[in-house]
């Protein structure tokens, strides 16, 4: 795990100083916490923080240019929002997600989305079964669509894609 450490910090500040210096935020306009957690956030759906890397306060300070009360703010918020796991032995990871975690997220939208329609249609507007279906069709064609996105080579430019594993790598993760 240190060594995942070592090559995001050298990745992020050695070998790209720009990047570096673009990634230091102002004193002014806003809180430090929210500018971090923005971020961070950025920096964790381009891939710059790769799925599984093992981030710590020190580095973020260092790569972000706040101190460590604005960071453990964004740590924690982003930890509630599922794209960090903190760790038993401190610090955290950025979350890698399988396929799966995925297909959930986008069949509960459809499901949600569904009911949002048919709630809506029973409070005026008609054929209340037909914008349901439409919606549930919709999750069912964006998961279609999630899952050959994947598959082709451009994927990964896709916010947030380098996140997502196929399930037998998640697993093979899990048990090493």
């Amino acid at each position: 795990m240190q060594s995942t450490d070592s090559n995001v910090t050298n990745t992020m500040s050695s070998a790209h100083p720009a990047l570096h210096e673009s990634l230091c935020l102002p004193e002014e306009g806003g809180s430090q916490a929210v500018k971090a957690q923005q971020r961070l956030r950025e920096l964790i759906l381009q891939g710059e923080l790769p799925a599984g890397a093992r981030i710590t306060e020190l580095i973020l300070v260092d790569m972000l240019g706040v101190s460590r009360t604005p960071i453990r703010a964004a740590l924690k918020r982003l930890e509630q929002e599922g794209l960090l796991q903190a760790l038993p032995s401190g610090g955290h990871a950025v979350r890698i997600f399988s396929e799966q975690d995925v297909a959930d997220a986008i069949e509960l939208r459809g499901t949600l989305e569904g009911l949002a329609a048919r709630l809506a249609a029973e409070r005026g507007v008609s054929s209340r079964a037909l914008v349901e279906a439409l919606m549930r069709e919709h999750s069912r064609i964006a998961r279609h669509n999630m899952q050959l996105a994947l598959r082709e080579p451009g994927a990964l430019r896709v916010p947030g894609a380098r996140l997502i594993r196929s399930e037998s790598s998640v697993e093979e993760k899990h048990v090493h």
